[in-house]
């Protein structure tokens, strides 16, 4: 969880380095909208898969086999709504918000695309839980949170808000 909760906040903070408030405040905005789609299904999926697969510990085959499924309905169902959400995000801004939200179209765009790539992390995390392989949990966030947080440090330095959403999807 150490490692998880230093990514959370990892975008903002190197960001909020290197511009402006106004681009830390964009790409916030833009961040928020992007993930409503993991909030909305890969969340709740979350919380009733982990007990699924919990209880299917003894019986790997069939534990395998009801992820595989429950992730073919996640994809089916979030991969377009990222897509659509990353196609419809500038007139939606447009028409919705001040002129002053301009700024959070593009990293919208780039982190709805990317959130249709991660959306499979917190089942495939519900997965290694459910295992009993909280190590390989343990070195995938240290992996992972390292990583991150020093990728977003170069976009951050080297571009701005857009550059920061490449490196976050």
């Amino acid at each position: 969880r150490f490692f998880d909760t230093i990514q959370g906040p990892a975008d903002y903070l190197v960001l909020g380095l290197f511009h402006s408030t106004a681009v830390v405040g964009s790409y916030f905005f833009a961040y928020t909208q992007s993930v409503q789609v993991i909030v909305l299904l890969a969340a709740n999926l979350s919380s009733v898969l982990f007990p699924v697969l919990a209880q299917l510990r003894d019986e790997g085959e069939r534990q395998i086999n009801a992820f595989i499924r429950a992730m073919k309905v996640l994809v089916t169902v979030s991969v377009p709504l990222c897509i659509l959400q990353a196609a419809i995000a500038e007139p939606l801004i447009r028409l919705f918000f001040s002129h002053r939200w301009d700024g959070a179209i593009l990293p919208l765009q780039i982190l709805s695309i990317g959130t249709a790539f991660r959306v499979a992390g917190g089942p495939a995390t519900n997965l290694l839980q459910a295992q009993g392989r909280f190590g390989v949990i343990l070195w995938l966030s240290i992996g992972t949170g390292t990583a991150l947080v020093l990728s977003l440090a170069l976009g951050a330095y080297l571009g701005g808000s857009a550059t920061v959403a490449l490196t976050e999807s």
